[in-house]
């Protein structure tokens, strides 16, 4: 143990001599209780806790048929939904198990036409009446974006190509192109049930630049360099390049591209051409926003009431590596030198894709210990970014206006704890991360840190279980999230009763469906067993949520989570943890994913995780709580009187430091 100022900082290489030490310092204080009295921001009123107002109500996400629907219908499911104590609603229009072939087709894919926002008005002034809030997604499907968005305001993705030079003397040389691999594209479309692609050209790529390194040695398919890498001169409008070699060997020339990422939203609910918005571009966020919600909208008279947010869906980008278009400039800001000459060893393919992370690629070039720390900075500029532009622009936007930003603010490797706190209500999930508390905490942490009251969670979402959802479970779930810091729950889901032939007597359901082959719960509506009950539920979850809004979080332990890399696949689930992926029983079946308590070959997140649950068990089980902690607000703490460590007024008692990697030297120093 060693004192940094007036902050305690617990910090040990082996976890024994973790446990050893934390005994004496928890348990010598066992005959004095050191937690903090709450500061309350709302006053709790036994008879508002009994009747909770609409407010503290659970949402529910409405799934509509793209913008299939009818007038009357919606205004009787407002009714409806208030009727079994919702709250509020957040409509999702896409094509999500919609008959590819369906003949409502000019129906279904009319959304962002006049028709859909006199829907809209139809849906504000019903809820208005039946006192229900309303949320809308971001768009149609996921991410946001649509025909509205051009392609030069559409998101990034950082490329290379590159060929191999042999021979000594000066060379005149053409510059390495991308190749456009149409088959790949067009299997990847086939996977994804889904176009998920638009076409590009080879005058799509803007050419950042051109770099020059000799080859060291092969290792399979990869290709270690030394590390004089130098950049090259070179005429983009002749396409060559200029090279004089001093020895006879292989020289690897690598060209750096800027290009759209080409990705359509999925699902999205019409047939013209779309693009997905740079999110890490202001311009772009901003005339997006403006587009959908803005004055022409017709919206802006229920900002506030009944029109209460906008909802973004978790970050799942189909892209191979995330830039921006001042990435360069902005990067040299942030980390103090030019990353130009070293972009190429960020461009990994698939190591961006929501999908699959990278998993199963690895870089092509390689040039020794340095790529780590390349990868780290380029890693902590995109987070910084994503934190800045895409969660706390978008927040300043909306709330100018009255509404929130309510957005699931992970889903791309960021500091998801910042993230989650640069929104206006920050949102978990129980699909991602197997709803585990090593993921919830992390937004819930954020929340606290940044002083955001409202913490969300998408709830009951699970795959594999799509008719498994009991009045007990929800309790169940419902109480794991409250437990973890959530104090909104937002159903996932309920349809809207779309009843064509094609979807069986129960009506469309976008997750089951004969033309897609999801399975994810649930879908509550007036098809459900056990509707009938959903009230009383729903009655159960208010009261929680307005015990649990009524005051402030105070937090005895911060725990040091230094990654801005985070993404959920990377979660282990806590050795201690029985409720996971929507089960709690071994007699129900168990949708087992690699989350669970332990992997091989370990990422550094994950095994950080796998060393540090049993210390935060013993922290748990000693009566104190806890939450995570960021780099960014560690760099803005304080030190009270008591040695307490104070981050924007909030106050904790300890900070605990574990199992790490590495560590962030700035805050450190303090």
């Amino acid at each position: 143990m060693k004192k940094t100022g007036k902050h305690l900082i617990y910090y040990y290489e082996k976890f024994f001599l973790l446990f050893s030490l934390l005994s004496v310092i928890f348990f010598s204080c066992t005959d004095k209780k050191i937690h903090s009295e709450d500061v309350s921001n709302l006053d709790f009123e036994m008879d508002e806790f009994l009747n909770p107002p609409s407010e503290f109500k659970p949402f529910t996400r409405w799934w509509w048929p793209g913008n299939d629907v009818d007038e009357e219908r919606l205004r009787e499911e407002i009714r409806i939904l208030a009727g079994m104590n919702f709250g509020g609603v957040e409509i999702q229009p896409f094509t999500t198990g919609i008959n590819p072939v369906s003949k409502r087709e000019e129906y279904v894919y009319s959304w962002d036409e006049a028709s859909y926002y006199q829907n809209l008005e139809t849906v504000m002034e019903e809820a208005s009446i039946n006192k229900i809030q309303i949320d809308l997604n971001g768009g149609s499907g996921w991410p946001m974006g649509g025909p509205f968005v051009g392609q030069e305001e559409s998101i990034l993705r950082l490329d290379i190509a590159d060929t191999i030079v042999q021979g000594k003397g000066d060379f005149q040389l053409p510059i390495p192109r991308i190749k456009l691999d149409k088959s790949k594209k067009e299997e990847q479309r086939k996977r994804a049930y889904n176009t998920i692609y638009n076409e590009l050209s080879h005058d799509d790529y803007e050419l950042i630049a051109v770099i020059c390194a000799k080859v060291k040695q092969y290792r399979g398919s990869q290709v270690i360099l030394h590390d004089n890498v130098r950049s090259v001169n070179f005429k983009e409008t002749e396409g060559m390049v200029s090279l004089q070699l001093d020895d006879v060997a292989d020289y690897a020339l690598i060209a750096i591209y800027i290009r759209p990422s080409a990705e359509k939203p999925l699902y999205i609910a019409t047939r013209d051409e779309s693009w997905v918005t740079d999110v890490l571009d202001k311009e772009s966020i901003e005339n997006s926003l403006e587009h959908l919600f803005g004055s022409g909208s017709g919206l802006e008279k229920y900002y506030g009431s009944p029109f209460r947010a906008v909802f973004f869906d978790s970050k799942e980008y189909i892209t191979e590596r995330h830039v921006s278009k001042d990435f360069i400039a902005y990067f040299k800001q942030k980390r103090g030198y030019d990353i130009t000459p070293w972009l190429f060893t960020n461009a990994i393919e698939g190591y961006d894709n929501a999908y699959s992370f990278g998993r199963d690629t690895i870089p092509k070039f390689i040039i020794g210990d340095d790529d780590r720390r390349f990868r780290y900075d380029y890693n902590k500029t995109i987070s910084e970014l994503f934190s800045e532009r895409t969660c706390n622009f978008t927040s300043e936007w909306l709330e100018k206006r009255g509404l929130l930003h309510r957005s699931q603010s992970y889903g791309m490797r960021a500091d998801i704890i910042s993230a989650s706190g640069n929104t206006s209500v920050p949102e978990a999930e129980q699909l991602s991360g197997g709803g585990g508390d090593g993921f919830v905490k992390l937004i819930s942490s954020g929340a606290h840190l940044y002083n955001k009251p409202v913490v969300s969670q998408e709830a009951f979402v699970f795959a594999g279980k799509t008719y498994m959802t009991t009045p007990q479970k929800i309790k169940v779930f419902s109480n794991k999230a409250f437990a973890a810091g959530v104090n909104q729950l937002v159903y996932h889901g309920t349809a809207y009763r779309y009843r064509r032939e094609e979807y069986g007597e129960e009506g469309w359901y976008p997750w089951a469906t004969p033309f897609r082959d999801f399975n994810y719960s649930s879908n509550i509506n007036e098809t459900n067993p056990f509707w009938e009950y959903i009230d009383d539920v729903n009655l159960y979850i208010a009261k929680m949520q307005y015990a649990l809004r009524s005051g402030k979080p105070k937090v005895d332990v911060l725990i040091y989570f230094p990654f801005s890399d985070f993404e959920a696949s990377q979660v282990i689930r806590n050795p201690n943890e029985l409720v996971f992926n929507g089960s709690y029983t071994e007699d129900e079946p168990y949708f087992s994913t690699s989350l669970g308590r332990y992997v091989t070959n370990p990422t550094p997140i994950q095994n950080w995780f796998m060393e540090t649950w049993e210390l935060i068990n013993l922290i748990e089980s000693s009566g104190l709580t806890w939450d995570f902690v960021n780099d960014e607000s560690l760099l803005e703490s304080t030190s009270d009187r008591n040695g307490h460590v104070m981050i924007r007024n909030n106050e904790y008692q300890s900070l605990v430091i574990a199992n790490l990697p590495y560590i962030n030297l700035k805050w450190q120093r303090k």
